[in-house]
């Protein structure tokens, strides 16, 4: 553990973030935490995917959100494939989503137009709120 912590310490100093990636799963523990120096929680897709459908897998999202948050970490949910989804997640404070909701996979070229995309739908909205990116993202994803 004390070289995994000293490569970390080495790659945080060169600019990289650290993620605890499918948090609330596995291997995840509480105590990497407080060990390791990490910068980012990846809700896990199982907790997500339930989440505007169990107030109990609700409940563990707005935990993990809350916790990541206390911590100052980024907050990603993976596996976010509908707009209650996204809602319920932007709602409650998660700092990025990744999922079917934003894009199915993409090769480089079309990853490009959705970029360029995502960024027009971005300048048009100075602040934008749940309800508002819901609406916008939809028609760029669809293009």
């Amino acid at each position: 553990m004390d070289r995994a912590i000293r490569i970390l310490d080495d790659l945080r100093d060169r600019g990289f973030g650290i993620a605890v990636d499918d948090f609330g799963t596995g291997y995840s523990s509480l105590n990497y935490l407080t060990r390791l120096p990490i910068s980012t929680l990846k809700i896990d897709q199982s907790f997500v995917r339930k989440a505007t459908l169990s107030d109990t897998d609700a409940a563990v999202v707005k935990v993990i959100i809350s916790l990541s948050q206390t911590l100052q970490y980024n907050t990603v949910a993976e596996g976010v494939e509908s707009i209650d989804q996204l809602n319920f997640l932007t709602a409650n404070g998660c700092d990025i989503g990744q999922g079917f909701v934003f894009s199915r996979p993409l090769s480089g070229p079309d990853f490009l137009g959705w970029a360029r995309r995502w960024e027009n739908v971005r300048q048009q909205s100075e602040q934008p709120d749940s309800d508002r990116v819901a609406h916008l993202i939809r028609p760029a994803v669809t293009r």
